[in-house]
């Protein structure tokens, strides 16, 4: 409004912009609570008939953001160092498509490496040989061009909707329903 009434002063059509006094409410962000040391085993044995398990898993311990989690390539993860370089992400298209993308930055556009704590290489080597199992089984079919850590039984990346959905009603079960993965 403020544009569309200052280009209305500059042809002349009024001589005051009325929407100059106004001032736009502050957004105020909800601060993401994680889970306690007493909720960390719950969430852990809920998620365990969970095919997204191992994700959830390493966004527990790394407080890696949703995108990031589902967008991790094994070229990213280090398991002699013990270290993982977050350095793209998972994306939606934005043209109201279900296409995905691999966007090669992070939320603030710095990669960083971060070191999880030893169970996190754990839940990884698991994923390894589940995915493995998935590849003899699928065969030809198998396609995981971006060599993504966490997929579905022909290569392909989880949707992010499908994930986040599954992590609330884990979450809910633990009674944590405002828990979430890191956005």
């Amino acid at each position: 409004l403020h544009k569309a009434f200052g280009m209305a002063i500059k042809q002349g059509y009024m001589t005051i912009n009325p929407v100059d006094a106004t001032e736009l409410p502050r957004v105020v962000k909800k601060e993401i609570v994680p889970l306690s040391d007493e909720e960390i085993p719950l969430f852990l044995t809920a998620i365990n008939d969970s095919e997204y398990k191992n994700a959830f898993a390493l966004s527990l311990f790394t407080g890696m953001r949703l995108g990031e989690v589902l967008g991790l390539s094994w070229g990213q993860v280090d398991f002699k160092k013990q270290e993982i370089v977050v350095n793209q992400q998972l994306q939606k298209s934005k043209t109201g498509s279900c296409e995905y993308y691999i966007a090669e930055y992070t939320k603030n556009s710095k990669p960083r490496t971060i070191k999880p704590p030893p169970i996190a290489f754990e839940y990884l080597r698991d994923e390894q040989t589940k995915q493995l199992g998935h590849r003899l089984r699928a065969g030809k079919a198998w396609s995981n061009p971006d060599n993504l850590v966490f997929t579905d039984d022909l290569g392909g990346h989880y949707a992010i909707f499908t994930f986040y959905n599954r992590f609330k009603k884990i979450a809910a079960s633990i009674g944590r329903p405002d828990a979430r993965p890191r956005p």
